[in-house]
Formats: C-alpha cells, sequence, structure tokens
C-alpha cells in the first residue's frame, strides 16, 4: 500500500489530490471553539458558527473534487453551546447558552452544495467526557454523517459491517423451550441451540456504540480506530479497484437455502414457516398486511456466503486490482492511515500542524524516514 502526508491547509493541500481518485473520505475536523492547535491557519477557532461553517464548507468543495462518484464521504463532528450571542445569518440570533447546531447547520450546508445526505449516523460514546452540568443532560454522543456524489449508485459494501444478530454471549442458548411448554403441538421444535457464527447479521444500525479513542499521545481528540474501521470497510472493496479506471470490486454472494432454525428462533413454525392471517382490513387502510411481512421475511432467512468478487467495469485490464485510496483532509494523529494501512488501502492524509505529522509518523513507526519504501508499504510527505 501506498500513503501520501501532505503537510499544509487542507483548502490547499486538496488541490493537489487528482480529481475523481478517492474512494473514501473520512475525517474529524477541529470543532468550533474547543482547541487551539497552535497552527496558523487552523480551522476551529472562527469569530462566529457561519464563519466556522463557511470555512468547512471550503473544504468539503475539496473533498468534492476528489472523490469518485461511487465514493463516500463520513464527516464526524460535534456541537457546541455558544458562549456569547451569535447573529447567524441563516438560524437567526443564537444566545449564549443555547446548543449551537453546528453538525446539522454543516449537515445542510453541504446538502446545499450538492452532496447527499445518506445517514445522521450517532457515534454513542460508552465513555464519554465527565461533565459537571446540572441543569441538562451529559453529552455522550457525535454525529458521523454519510456524505456521497449521487444519491444511488456509490459503493457500499453492507456485508462488510453487518452486526451480530444477538449479542455473542447467546451462544448456545435454547429458544422456544418457555414460549412452546410441552404439551402444545408444535414443541418439538423447542430448544434448538443459537449459533450467532452461523447466521450471518443484520444490517448496521445508526447508533454506533463504541468507546472514545485510548490514545496516549499529545493530541486530544483522536476519534476511534472502530469508528474508522467501520467507515472504511462500508466504503472500499476489500478485493481492491481496476488499476485502470478504480471502479471497485464487488463483492458476489450466494443465497443458499432457508436456515430453518434461523427462521424457527424468530417465530417459524415446524417447516420455518408462517401461515397467520391478520384480521384487520389492511387493503382498506392502504398498509401492507403485517402478516404478509413476516412470512416474507421468515422466507428470506437464507444463509449467505460471498463465493468470489468482480469488477464493476468493462475495463478487462488482465493486470490485478489494487488497493482503494481513503483519504482524511485532517489527519491529525493519523489513524486514518493506521487504520488504512491494517486493511490494505492506500491513504492521502493533510495535516496543517507539523507537530501533529511528527506525531503521526512516531504513531505509524517511521519517525525516522522522510520517504520509506519496505517494498509492502510505502510513505511519502510533501
Amino acid at each position: 500500500t501506498r500513503h501520501l502526508f501532505l503537510q499544509g491547509d487542507a483548502r490547499v493541500g486538496l488541490q493537489i489530490v487528482p480529481p475523481g481518485s478517492v474512494h473514501c473520505c473520512v475525517t474529524s475536523p477541529p470543532y468550533f471553539n474547543q482547541r487551539d492547535y497552535r497552527a496558523d491557519g487552523q480551522i476551529g477557532l472562527e469569530e462566529t458558527p457561519a464563519d466556522y461553517v463557511a470555512a468547512l464548507v471550503e473544504v468539503c468543495r475539496g473533498v468534492w473534487q476528489a472523490l469518485r462518484d461511487d465514493g463516500c464521504f463520513y464527516l464526524n463532528v460535534g456541537d457546541s453551546h455558544a458562549r456569547k450571542t451569535y447573529d447567524d445569518p441563516l438560524y437567526g440570533r443564537i444566545t449564549e447558552g443555547n446548543l449551537i447546531g453546528i453538525p446539522w447547520m454543516l449537515a445542510f450546508a453541504l446538502r446545499r452544495e450538492g452532496f447527499c445526505l445518506r445517514m445522521d449516523n450517532i457515534w454513542a460514546k460508552t465513555n464519554p467526557k465527565p461533565s459537571s452540568v446540572k441543569n441538562c443532560t451529559t453529552p455522550s454522543h457525535e454525529y458521523i454523517f454519510h456524505l456521497t456524489r449521487v444519491p444511488t449508485g456509490y459503493y457500499y459494501d453492507r456485508e462488510a459491517i453487518l452486526e451480530p444478530l444477538k449479542h455473542p454471549g447467546a451462544t448456545g442458548a435454547l429458544f422456544g423451550g418457555k414460549k412452546y411448554p410441552g404439551k402444545v403441538p408444535n414443541a418439538t421444535y423447542s430448544g434448538n441451540a443459537y449459533d450467532p457464527s452461523a447466521l450471518g447479521g443484520r444490517n448496521k444500525w445508526s447508533v454506533w456504540t463504541m468507546p472514545t479513542a485510548n490514545y496516549a499521545g499529545s493530541h486530544t481528540a483522536v476519534f476511534p480506530e472502530a469508528l474508522v474501521r467501520t467507515c472504511i470497510l462500508a466504503a472500499t472493496s476489500a478485493a481492491g479497484v481496476c488499476p485502470v479506471c478504480g471502479a471497485p470490486y464487488r463483492r458476489i454472494i450466494e443465497v443458499g437455502e432457508p436456515d430453518l432454525a434461523w427462521q424457527q428462533a424468530c417465530g417459524g413454525g415446524k417447516d420455518g414457516g408462517y401461515r397467520g392471517k391478520g384480521k384487520k382490513d389492511y387493503a382498506a387502510a392502504k398498509a401492507e398486511d403485517a402478516s404478509a411481512i413476516k412470512a416474507r421475511i421468515l422466507k428470506s432467512l437464507c444463509r449467505k456466503t460471498t463465493v468470489r468478487w468482480e469488477p464493476t467495469c468493462t475495463c478487462n485490464s488482465g493486470e490485478a486490482p489494487v488497493p482503494a485510496t481513503v483519504l482524511d483532509p485532517f489527519h491529525g494523529s493519523g489513524t486514518t492511515t493506521l487504520v488504512a494501512r491494517e486493511l490494505g488501502r492506500n491513504s492521502i492524509g493533510i495535516e496543517l500542524n507539523p507537530a501533529s505529522i511528527q506525531e503521526a509518523k512516531e504513531r505509524l513507526g517511521i519517525a525516522a524516514q522522510a520517504v520509506l519504501d519496505t517494498g509492502a508499504v510505502e510513505y511519502e510527505f510533501l
């Protein structure tokens, strides 16, 4: 894999990134009025929320240019309370003490710029920063906006980030025993063991519960590797991309026979199906029959297996696929590069603060090198 580091303002550095070359951008910009990184030209210490949002929109215009049409942009941003009164040109007066609403101000601004706002994922922190506030709740979440250039047709590998159907601690637990006592006809399928490892998983939910980063370096706002890993796995192909046009390889899934134990665990009968009939007049209410929905869901509970990967282009170069490219315009201590390297993806990181560049080098184990080529991993600093 190849990893490029650009030291300088993100708004300038993004002009160096070839247009349409990035498959995934995942970043967390400095938050409004939270920290002073002591770097000339830094974003985050603007006079007003409107100025801050405008600065980030300018950065995101560069992300738009760098991102492929089939690429995804994951933007992690937190909120803050007003320390004084602002007269915002779009949202009116924001008096001192109000929660500003920075994430949504930025999200709506990016939608006006042409981005498609696909989802407002929530990072639910299991170990939030302690708060002395006594007249409202302690903040324990941030937003991770999923943005794209197009509303459909972008690359997204849902299989790579499936969640367990139940907590792993349920392995071996028996289902049906209490619900179906021995004297009823369908008691024959009570007592089957639950094995989540064999049943695939559920589509990832929009609330991502994970702790904040356990990082001992001097950078004070490091987002967790698990968060970055989720974004990269979802937005880039594990098999790589076409070496000619950069189109990602897609996962080909083989759907097997219905899994009887899984169907029964979800309320199916002896044969895994459901033959209940709704008694309400769903047609009159212009609603779908709930019983039909349940029957359809049970029928779809089949084991799925990845059998191969196929290109999404017609180049037919005959060459092996190459790694996808991940971008972080606020590189900080290098979490994005660290995870990209671990997952076999290329990366581009832009960072204004020279001290953070040095910290990232140390974290990646390359502090003594300006350019390092180990054969398997290559680094370049500009």
